[in-house]
């Protein structure tokens, strides 16, 4: 499952659904990937992210995130192997509202 996923936005990108993308992926990456171990418990929460809903109007589409988290377990080290966000970031103006801009993070759990 993308970390983004509104198919509605993706057609018709807007400034504020590329923002709750990149906010999102933002956030996403700071749970899964900081210091803090309990990453298990604030994706539970991910619906009150910043851009949680933006990304996911529903939340089917990122089950298979939360799945493959839970199956790693607690002892788990998340890796981050795909992210669009430096890319997104760095495009020229005239491109800023391509549906490609919309931020998306993938992640592993070993």
């Amino acid at each position: 499952g993308y970390s983004f996923h509104n198919m509605k936005a993706f057609f018709n990108p807007s400034k504020e659904t590329l923002k709750g993308s990149r906010d999102f992926n933002e956030w996403l990456k700071d749970t899964i990937l900081g210091k803090e171990s309990n990453y298990l418990e604030k994706l539970k929460k991910w619906d009150e992210a910043p851009g949680g809903r933006i990304s996911h109007p529903r939340e089917e589409h990122l089950i298979p995130l939360l799945m493959a988290a839970a199956a790693g377990g607690e002892d788990a080290k998340p890796e981050l192997i795909f992210d669009t966000s430096a890319d997104a970031a760095s495009c020229s103006p005239s491109d800023q509202l391509s549906p490609e801009n919309h931020a998306v993070s993938g992640y592993i759990f070993q």
